[in-house]
């Protein structure tokens, strides 16, 4: 796209491409060094009663949440009140044999080893009834650990509730008593909060869930207690801006323990935060999502920009961080493209057949490229068989959700695909 148009110009043409395309619904905000470029709201927030999404509407922030919770122990540490190397058994009563090596540092950083009870076979079945967090504590206690503590990553629900534990044993506060004291108040984020599904909430967005083109539903329920200090915050773009501002200018705590808590320790995880690249730009990111929620938002440190992204609606063709990828692109002058309406094209067989074989997308994940009568499907590990569709010659789309796979070669034969989703790109080696 040409580059000499002004920002905001093209920063609302990408949205009307979303929403019109990608039936976008939910509030953005992109500034730089401290200008909002562009503060709007999309769709709706009440479908039901045709209420539209705004700057100041609230939205559930899913694991957003925990960049708060990291920041509140920093809060703790600044107040000498506890160590990042200190044991989490000297906060919490009778942890296992297993967890007496775990520190503070190894969960906010997901190196603790400890399983997410997110992902337990029964959390589905649970996840509408309330709970305190000492029950889900206890419940995480039964659980063998994934893998020694820091020997790897691995992103784990469960360490952060555990940190909003040990925010409440130390402070001698609630957890979200101690962030509205430390942190919404002294910010004058007036509409963040712990999200209570009871109380009465002006402004207040309903998350939908789409699961295919035709249908969008209303999400199903969760009970807040549950994801407590991993992903209970409710907020809006416009204070997610003060707090993203906050950051910059160090308002909360010294600048050392602000870069002790951007600094990745392992796979690009620091405390509460990623920290990787999008097209050579260094940036400080994190996404949410919680049942009818998408969110993100990303900091970009040496250009002092920033984007967030709020929706309601978990999609089958957009997520909060494949726009905000978009949003980002145009702020960073790179090349993007709006998204459009896929149409198919008809591809000769001969040609397609070459595509049909195994690509390694990462360690643990093998993408299997098959055809059948002319059709060709994708297909990772034991996941479900999946038709895509030709847009050129090279590039094919995935109908009922945002994906997309493009095939590359090195010479005359395939030798690798770029696999396109949820606004980041993956290659894939192709393998015997």
């Amino acid at each position: 796209m040409g580059k000499t148009r002004d920002l905001k110009d093209e920063l609302e043409e990408y949205m009307e491409a979303s929403v019109k395309c990608l039936d976008f619904a939910g509030s953005i905000l992109v500034h730089k060094k401290g200008k909002i470029l562009l503060a709007a709201g999309y769709g709706e927030a009440d479908r039901e009663h045709n209420v539209p999404n705004k700057p100041d509407t609230i939205f559930r922030i899913a694991s957003i949440t925990k960049q708060f919770t990291a920041m509140a122990i920093m809060i703790l540490l600044d107040q000498d009140k506890l160590s990042l190397n200190d044991k989490i058994s000297l906060h919490l009563n009778r942890t296992p044999k297993a967890w007496q090596s775990i520190t503070i540092k190894h969960l906010l950083c997901h190196t603790s080893g400890i399983p997410s009870y997110t992902d337990f076979p029964d959390f589905e079945k649970t996840k509408r009834e309330p709970s305190t967090p000492e029950e889900l504590v206890a419940r995480v206690k039964k659980m063998p650990l994934n893998f020694s503590p820091g020997r790897k990553t691995e992103y784990s629900n469960s360490g952060y509730v555990l940190l909003g534990h040990i925010i409440e044993k130390v402070s001698g506060r609630s957890y979200e008593g101690f962030l509205q004291e430390t942190i919404f108040g002294p910010l004058a984020m007036n509409d963040s909060g712990y999200d209570h599904s009871e109380v009465i909430m002006e402004d207040r967005a309903r998350g939908y869930v789409r699961p295919s083109k035709n249908e969008i539903v209303n999400a199903p329920f969760i009970d807040m207690s549950l994801p407590h200090a991993a992903g209970a915050l409710c907020s809006t773009v416009d204070d997610l801006y003060k707090w993203e501002r906050s950051l910059s200018r160090h308002e909360l705590i010294p600048k050392k323990l602000t870069d002790i808590m951007f600094t990745p320790v392992k796979n690009g995880f620091a405390c509460g935060w990623m920290v990787d690249e999008q097209q050579g730009h260094k940036r400080i990111n994190h996404a949410g999502g919680i049942d009818g929620f998408s969110t993100m938002i990303i900091r970009y440190i040496e250009e002092d920009s920033a984007v967030i992204v709020l929706s309601n609606v978990q999609s089958c063709f957009y997520s909060a961080p494949s726009v905000a990828a978009g949003l980002s692109s145009i702020l960073l002058g790179e090349d993007y493209q709006l998204p459009r309406v896929r149409r198919k094209i008809s591809v000769d067989p001969k040609i397609s057949r070459a595509y049909v074989g195994l690509y390694k997308v990462f360690d643990d994940m093998v993408l299997a490229v098959r055809q059948e009568a002319d059709q060709l499907t994708i297909q990772a590990g034991g996941q479900p068989v999946i038709e895509i569709f030709p847009e050129t010659e090279t590039e094919y789309f995935v109908e009922d959700f945002d994906a997309q796979i493009t095939f590359c070669r090195t010479g005359k034969r395939i030798s690798h695909i770029l696999w396109h989703q949820g606004g980041s790109v993956n290659t894939g080696k192709r393998v015997e």
